[in-house]
């Protein structure tokens, strides 16, 4: 991550502002800089604060829907001034200048900077100090952010001595077990914190997480846990409100304790190992200063009231970001508030509202840490003996009360009972099929049939990876989750799924999840049994921060796989009696891949193809164990590049090979059938709004938009449905075309008409 440091040291919105823009880990100049003026951004801002708190209010008021309709009609409209002002300011040719800067410092093996803006020097009143702590910053973004997967975030941060820096610094990747104290102050108001308490009980004994939820407790009972226990995060959620540079927080309903008397408190927790402070609640940004002051390494604030509802969404979807899915803890920040983008018809401006905090510039990002063994075990036994203690109680109680008299069996039977629970847990620690996946509510987000299409494989925003033997499921049935459920012969639980392959000898599966785990599992031979995992040999992809994106069996029976991660880095692997051998490391070869396939030409060379987000392609021959030059390879490609589709071959491309009759305007994605027959291609409609999935196939050496049908009263053109994957299906020589949408619980099945 390329840490930036851009610190003002004088100037107004009436004359404009002077500053540095710095490079915290090498401390170098990179640019000084001047913005310009914007004497209206104050008011404007005023404007859009005053809206959003009173909207804020009339929701906790329950006021009536005309008069939340009419002031939520001005708010919007002060926000949109105040957005159109910020991006006025940002778009000034010395914002451009400072971008082009920054961008050209970003190395390229390195996909995130983060500017810290430091106001601590800032010689200037202190309501535009106030002001310029509370802008939209991230409007900025348009500027900063690549093509190529570059992003920036944002954190105000305190300019502290290197001498501070090095004593307090803290290892990015948290301890496990991660300690939690949440602390639920007064609900009057019609509060509802019932949302984050689910949220954070979800997280009790799982993932290594030890979570303890106080509710409404009194000043001396706060002060004794900050004093007297140890805690990585502390979380607070009710009103709170600030004054200049501090702030204070209702913890009960007849009770507000000013931060300030908890600084001693505070001080010695962050000694004991406290690292981020997350406050879900009003006008924080006097409460931040109080935590950097004692030196918490990181806060996350809202810097304004906030609708209870947003902030129990942001914490959903920061959780998800940053334990689930394993992001840094800004860009765990950054995704939350974009996901919540839906919500801004409701609360105009809402995501701007989230604030990171830094108590120094140098603080590295932190990372959830990657559950061990013992860990998982350990999740494992609790939750499967839990629901289990009362029947396990009254059996030991029972065998003790029959062998009361008898001492000499008593001492046995209490270990030949203990090791039979530890024999069970163990024994359904291996059992295929945990009770969470008896139900199935995730949208699936990836599908995959073997070539023989007896089985399919899907993965789930829930979490699941599922395999199914479809072997008696008809081409022309619905494929409904509730009869998939019944054929279920393989599931596992808590894995962040990004890519499944079969092998085309039907006998593999390869699975990648986000943790750059790899799994390849062999399947039934005679379409019973459970699902072995083979070893797999000398991988080296990164555990962290380097998800893989796309994993891949080669279309021939020698059983190659592939598989890329983020950062660019290719392994090839081969199946070799019941093992996976590495073969080759390939590097290098571009950054951020988006698809890889293999491709054979009419002589029967093997080839992997990579591409990444621009559409550039990088060949490697696997015979050769060596890149080659597409030029010399006699392969028809079709890719897609820059929204079209085109047809190449020795760099020759040819671009008008839609058929006619398509309503794609703007194409995303395609995938070929098995037999290279047909293509399902994604895009987005003529309407420039909907994806569609259109069916093509080849005749004559160009392509023919077809006909398809379903039994499900949909249209072709998805409405307002997101296309998660496609996946052809082809049974009984008949060929389907299976559609996995956001909107629908069931697959889509299209077949030809």
């Amino acid at each position: 991550m390329l840490n930036l440091v851009l610190r003002f040291y004088s100037g107004s919105f009436d004359t404009g502002f002077s500053g540095e823009l710095v490079d915290v880990s090498n401390q170098v100049l990179i640019a000084k800089f001047t913005f310009p003026a914007s004497p209206e951004m104050p008011q404007l801002y005023k404007q859009w604060q005053d809206g959003l708190r009173e909207n804020t209010r009339l929701r906790l008021t329950s006021a009536g829907d005309a008069r939340l309709t009419s002031h939520l009609k001005k708010c919007e409209e002060a926000k949109r001034a105040l957005e159109d002002c910020s991006q006025k300011w940002f778009r000034d040719g010395n914002f451009y200048v400072l971008s082009e800067k920054i961008k050209n410092k970003i190395p390229a093996n390195e996909t995130v900077v983060r500017i810290n803006l430091v106001f601590s020097h800032f010689d200037v009143n202190k309501d535009d100090n106030d002001i310029l702590r509370r802008l939209p910053w991230q409007l900025w973004r348009g500027l900063l952010d690549s093509g190529d997967s570059k992003k920036s975030t944002f954190a105000l941060s305190e300019d502290l001595s290197e001498d501070y820096t090095k004593r307090n610094r803290h290892h990015h990747v948290l301890k496990s077990p991660v300690r939690i104290l949440a602390i639920f102050g007064s609900d009057e108001n019609g509060l509802n914190q019932k949302p984050e308490k689910e949220i954070l009980n979800q997280l009790k004994n799982n993932n290594g997480v030890r979570v303890q939820i106080e509710e409404k407790p009194n000043r001396d009972r706060v002060n004794k846990l900050l004093w007297d226990s140890k805690w990585d995060i502390l979380f607070f959620s009710g009103h709170s409100s600030s004054q200049e540079r501090t702030g204070t927080i209702q913890i009960n309903d007849g009770d507000s304790l000013p931060l300030d008397h908890l600084k001693e408190a505070l001080e010695e927790s962050k000694k004991k190992g406290l690292k981020i402070a997350i406050f879900n609640s009003c006008d924080g940004l006097g409460i931040a200063n109080v935590l950097i002051q004692v030196g918490i390494p990181a806060v996350i604030v809202m810097k304004e009231p906030v609708p209870d509802s947003f902030a129990s969404e942001f914490l959903l979807k920061f959780l998800e970001a940053f334990v689930k899915k394993g992001q840094r803890f800004s860009l765990a920040v950054r995704e939350a508030t974009g996901r919540l983008n839906i919500k801004d018809n409701d609360f105009p401006g809402a995501t701007w509202l989230p604030v990171i905090y830094y108590s120094h510039q140098n603080q590295p990002d932190y990372i959830w840490p990657t559950p061990g063994v013992i860990t998982r075990l350990l999740t494992f036994l609790f939750k499967f003996f839990s629901p289990r203690l009362n029947v396990i109680k009254t059996g030991v109680s029972k065998i003790i009360n029959t062998f009361k008299s008898k001492k000499i069996l008593f001492g046995l039977t209490v270990i030949v009972t203990a090791s039979i629970i530890i024999i069970a847990g163990i024994s359904k620690l291996l059992s295929p099929a945990p009770s969470i996946c008896k139900s199935w509510n995730g949208v699936i987000h990836s599908i995959e049939f073997t070539p023989d299409g007896k089985y399919l494989a899907t993965s789930s925003l829930d979490n699941t990876l599922r395999v199914f033997e479809i072997d008696r499921l008809k081409p022309e049935d619905v494929i409904k989750r509730d009869e998939l459920l019944k054929k279920q012969i393989h599931c596992e639980e808590e894995r962040n799924i990004v890519d499944l392959s079969f092998s085309s000898d039907n006998k593999y599966l390869a699975v990648a999840d986000m943790q750059s785990t790899i799994n390849v599992l062999r399947l039934p031979e005679h379409g019973s049994g459970k699902l072995q995992e083979l070893k797999l040999k000398s991988s080296n992809f990164p555990k962290i921060l380097s998800s893989i994106v796309k994993i891949s069996f080669s279309n021939n029976n020698n059983n190659y796989l592939a598989a890329a991660n983020i950062s660019g880095q290719v392994e090839l692997w081969q199946i070799q009696d019941q093992e996976v051998i590495k073969i080759q490391d390939i590097r290098d070869q571009g950054k951020y891949k988006l698809q890889l396939r293999f491709s054979s030409d009419k002589s029967h060379n093997n080839y992997l193809v990579m591409s990444d987000v621009t559409g550039k392609e990088f060949w490697w021959d696997l015979k050769k164990s060596e890149s080659i030059d597409p030029e010399k390879v006699d392969i028809t490609d079709i890719k897609v590049t820059d929204g079209s589709i085109s047809s190449c071959k020795k760099y020759e491309c040819n671009k008008n090979i839609t058929p006619n009759n398509s309503q794609i305007e703007s194409f995303k994605n395609i995938i070929p059938s098995p037999n290279g027959k047909y293509m399902a291609v994604i895009g987005i409609g003529n309407d420039n709004k909907n994806e569609n999935v259109e069916l093509w196939e080849q005749k004559n050496q160009s392509w023919t938009k077809i006909e398809i049908e379903t039994k499900i009263e949909i249209e072709t053109k998805i409405d307002t449905k997101t296309i998660t994957d496609v996946a052809f299906w082809q049974k009984d020589n008949k060929t389907s075309l299976i559609v996995a949408t956001t909107n629908d619980r069931n697959l889509l099945l299209l077949t030809l008409k």
